[in-house]
């Protein structure tokens, strides 16, 4: 279906009567409406950088895919959003782990995925491994809202889901290889 060009590192693949150029991020309506010149008039042009055609890259987008399996597609990229891949590597691991183990409810992975990831997200360069209880909890007390916006404290509520998902998260980390 496609073949590769060496010297450019681009992919051509058969589709249609015009070529079009792909980058990794473009839409459907973005393909229809790119016209390029070229002397093959059944292909389309895919450049892509030696980085994304890795195998590291590979094995990554496998791991988000069998993690994210069967969830809709922003929660596979939530772990596209997260700073390192490292944090992302780890997060994958343990809802695949946590998938084998226990037999996750979708609706259980959602919530790990989109916590951690903003966990992940709020610290930045920091590896999961790295953070400090403090780290945890300056992220946590982000979660908190003021007397005069929440009198009735509907705030502890989503605090102390953070918190559950969070310390069943580091206990796994720190300790995956021990049996309950």
């Amino acid at each position: 279906m496609g073949a590769v060009d060496g010297s450019t590192n681009t992919t051509v693949l058969k589709a249609g009567m015009r070529t079009k150029t792909v980058t990794p991020c473009t839409t459907s309506s973005q393909l229809v409406n790119n016209n390029n010149n070229n002397n093959n008039p059944h292909s389309i042009i895919v450049h892509s950088d030696s980085k994304n055609n890795s195998n590291d890259d590979v094995l990554f987008d496998r791991k988000v895919e069998i993690a994210s399996e069967g969830l809709i597609s922003c929660y596979s990229r939530c772990f596209y959003k997260i700073p390192l891949k490292e944090n992302a590597l780890t997060l994958a691991s343990y809802v695949t782990s946590m998938k084998s183990e226990i037999n996750l409810s979708n609706s259980y992975r959602r919530e790990v995925i989109q916590k951690l990831s903003r966990l992940s997200i709020y610290h930045g360069k920091t590896l999961f491994k790295d953070m400090t209880r403090e780290q945890i909890l300056d992220f946590l007390d982000t979660l908190r809202k003021p007397e005069a916006s929440d009198p009735l404290h509907k705030w502890t509520g989503t605090y102390n889901m953070y918190r559950m998902y969070i310390v069943r998260f580091f206990k796994w980390l720190y300790h995956h290889d021990i049996e309950a």
